[in-house]
């Protein structure tokens, strides 16, 4: 009464288009990733609600809507910028001061509900392997008694 588990649903490896589309992406959020990070960090150690965060960003972008198409003018060029300095051997940090305030903020809220949504998923995850090992500590107990009420008789 074994189940076999079948993976061999669709396609699951990942192209070379969305590696380069995914380093470049890291590449033009590098300032922000840190602070990112550290929000995920603080946010899962001290269980505050992410929501607090998530929710204002998300209101940032929906007001900044007018200064997108600007962001991501002055973001694929800073992307230029930070391609050619890696091919030609350095990393051009000043290629970030081409962004305006308006595309900071955006960035900033961008990076921000993004590191939301990822702590998020990890506490949804989280909860859900709690769950699942409860249950089978349950189950495994039930059997345990089973097998020791079997035993006695």
């Amino acid at each position: 009464m074994s189940e076999i588990s079948d993976n061999s649903g669709g396609n699951k490896q990942i192209s070379a288009v969305e590696v380069v589309f995914m380093g470049v992406a890291a590449l033009v959020a590098a300032p922000t990733i840190p602070i990112a990070i550290l929000y995920i960090y603080l946010m899962l150690k001290t269980n505050r609600k992410e929501n607090w965060v998530l929710y204002p960003s998300i209101a940032v972008l929906v007001i900044l809507c007018t200064k997108i198409g600007a962001f991501f003018t002055e973001t694929a060029h800073i992307a230029g910028t930070l391609v050619k300095g890696l091919i030609n051997g350095h990393f051009a940090i000043s290629a970030y001061g081409q962004y305006s305030i308006s595309s900071w903020v955006i960035l900033g809220a961008l990076s921000l509900a993004v590191a939301s949504y990822a702590v998020k998923r990890i506490r949804y995850n989280r909860n859900r392997e709690e769950a699942g090992i409860k249950t089978l500590e349950r189950q495994y107990w039930k059997h345990e008694r089973r097998a020791c009420y079997a035993q006695m008789c």
